[in-house]
């Protein structure tokens, strides 16, 4: 998509440009704004003469120039010492906060456009001092490949490598003594069936890739949820608080709170996990359900009024149960009682 945003003009002292879009109306980014503030009186500009300047350490260029000049003004015995050891800590709290070189060496193996580029002009503002000429800032070239992209871009090398390594065909009759030529790489059924597939695979393994991030629940956020879910228990004719904790497709979790005996429960599709936390109820498992039925638009789920014939257990908090998918089961409570537990859901 077009876009009229500029670039910031800040030049980094390794010659590279910042690459950051302009705020509207400045000639840089947020950042160097704040950072590149002009004096009140421009014309006093060379009037001004500070000790010496530093340039600012968000690269690692810069932060060698910084500590090459205090070590020269140390070598020449020009600057406070205690001046001199603040300066050199403040360098090396700079330096750790520096991108790892793993991080950098990842950015350098990208395309060359998604790369800072090196400034071949400079323009002497006479307010802002050396800037970067003016250049349109583009968000699709800042915006690293996809894996999808990466992986299309690797096969379509290959396949055009493979097509390169083809012996050479000659082209007319046996009299003509033209010099051979090579077909034109094209991509025929096979290929274009093998890459349809790659795609697809690679499609179909996104969600599962997205899932394996780390996600953490703490217990006061648990905690806060069941408050919510003991009100709702209280006011609900069913008795029961039931909200999801996290939902991955074919495996979820879910937070329940019971003031009272509910429905028994059978779920073709789902195992369940239980782990008791608060509370201490029956659990009625297998038997016959008494009063069944289904649950709107949740195939596979149904409810009943009861079990007849199951097996009966105590469970108390810290108790696991495991419950196989298309067994009933029933918990029950004690009048008066109350009861929070976690249910993890397998498909």
């Amino acid at each position: 998509m077009h876009t009229n945003t500029q670039q910031c003009r800040h030049i980094h002292p390794n010659g590279l440009r910042c690459q950051s879009p302009c705020l509207r109306h400045e000639p840089f980014c947020y950042y160097h704004h704040t950072t590149r503030r002009p004096i009140q009186n421009p014309k006093q500009r060379r009037s001004r003469q500070p000790t010496f300047d530093l340039p600012l350490p968000d690269t690692s260029t810069s932060i060698q120039l910084s500590l090459g000049e205090v070590l020269r003004r140390i070598a020449s015995n020009s600057i406070d010492p205690r001046r001199a050891g603040l300066l050199l800590y403040g360098l090396q709290i700079a330096s750790l906060n520096l991108p790892k070189p793993a991080a950098t060496a990842k950015k350098r193996d990208q395309p060359s456009d998604h790369q800072p580029q090196p400034v071949e002009e400079i323009v002497e503002d006479p307010t802002h001092g050396p800037l970067a000429p003016e250049a349109e800032y583009n968000p699709e070239a800042q915006r690293p490949k996809s894996t999808v992209q990466l992986l299309l871009e690797s096969f379509d090398k290959k396949e055009r490598e493979a097509e390169e390594n083809q012996p050479i065909a000659l082209q007319g009759n046996h009299d003509d003594k033209s010099a051979p030529q090579r077909s034109t790489p094209h991509y025929n059924q096979s290929t274009m069936r093998k890459r349809n597939l790659l795609l697809t695979a690679v499609l179909a393994a996104t969600p599962a890739l997205a899932q394996q991030a780390t996600v953490i629940h703490t217990a006061a956020e648990l905690a806060q949820l069941e408050a919510k879910l003991t009100a709702a228990a209280k006011a609900s004719p069913t008795g029961a608080g039931i909200a999801p904790i996290d939902d991955f497709h074919t495996y979820n979790s879910i937070l329940a709170v019971r003031v009272k005996t509910g429905e028994a429960e059978l779920h073709k599709d789902w195992a369940d996990q239980i782990i008791i936390e608060k509370g201490t109820v029956t659990l009625v498992t297998g038997g016959t359900l008494t009063g069944e039925h289904p649950v709107p638009n949740q195939p596979g789920e149904i409810r009943a009024a009861g079990i007849q014939g199951g097996t009966e257990v105590t469970l108390h908090p810290g108790d696991v149960v495991h419950i196989p998918a298309g067994l009933p089961h029933w918990v029950k409570l004690a009048p008066g009682a109350q009861t929070t537990y976690i249910v993890f859901k397998e498909k």
